[in-house]
């Protein structure tokens, strides 16, 4: 008799068991398809950042972030004379290194970094930094362009679009040389020359974290004038006549001065 109870509560646990089985599996299905999608998406920032990050398991669990920035932002580029720029990392976690970083832009827009691979001193300042010769081609018509920035190394990659101004005419004035350059333009009526201001030396022309001398430019014989430039700032002007028109900084009269010929 004992046997029989011993059998028949068996019988009635494998059935309960059994039925626990069918109801969970539609329950595990459903939130392994749930989760599928968002486990392999990619993160992307507001400031249209995107880290990648590897299968491998190293990576995935070590994956920092990387914001990149030129300074200034953007940088103004001229086919009339190449020009050297900063381009800065700051780590936010931790970041492989060494990277490896390339520059890609979809216009003809020469670009060489210097150097090319950068070591990530870690997740606090200081930050590093590489530094960008760029020059468009005379066929680039002036105006915004896209630059692509990838650093790449230990399987993580790290990629933002940034952006450069091209200008057809552009003279930079530099504090610590006194000497524009170029001095001389032969343009076509109707064209627009931009004045930069772009020092040499420490902290991309700052001493100590201060902007060194005052700078503008004057043009006599239409009675402009512009305001102070500081660091990095610029200023853009039409030619309407055609004609010469010797110009000058007020401040370095003697040193820092050329002429802009406008031709018919």
């Amino acid at each position: 008799m004992s046997r029989t109870i011993i059998a028949i509560a068996l019988g009635v646990a494998a059935i309960i068991v059994g039925s626990s089985f069918y109801l969970l599996a539609p329950m595990v299905g459903n939130v392994a398809q749930s989760q599928s999608p968002s486990s392999s998406s990619s993160a992307t920032t507001t400031l249209t950042f995107t880290s990648s990050a590897s299968t491998s398991s190293t990576s995935s669990t070590n994956a920092g972030l990387l914001p990149m920035s030129f300074t200034p932002e953007p940088p103004v580029i001229s086919s009339y004379l190449p020009l050297n720029y900063t381009l800065y990392f700051v780590p936010l976690g931790p970041v492989p290194s060494p990277l490896t970083v390339t520059l890609t832009s979809p216009a003809s827009i020469s670009m060489r970094l210097f150097p090319q691979t950068v070591a990530v001193p870690g997740p606090v300042p200081p930050y590093v930094n590489m530094t960008v010769s760029m020059r468009p081609s005379a066929s680039v018509a002036p105006g915004l362009y896209p630059v692509v920035v990838q650093a790449t190394g230990e399987g993580q990659n790290y990629t933002q679009t940034l952006q450069v101004q091209v200008v057809r005419y552009l003279i930079v004035s530099y504090c610590l040389i006194f000497e524009p350059q170029p001095t001389t333009y032969t343009i076509p009526v109707n064209s627009s020359v931009t004045w930069l201001r772009l020092n040499s030396g420490e902290r991309n022309g700052c001493i100590l974290g201060v902007d060194v001398g005052l700078i503008n430019a004057v043009i006599p014989s239409l009675n402009v004038s512009s305001p102070n430039l500081l660091q990095f700032h610029s200023l853009t002007y039409t030619f309407t006549k055609p004609g010469t028109y010797p110009f000058y900084c007020a401040f370095y009269p003697n040193t820092m001065k050329g002429v802009i010929t406008v031709t018919p």
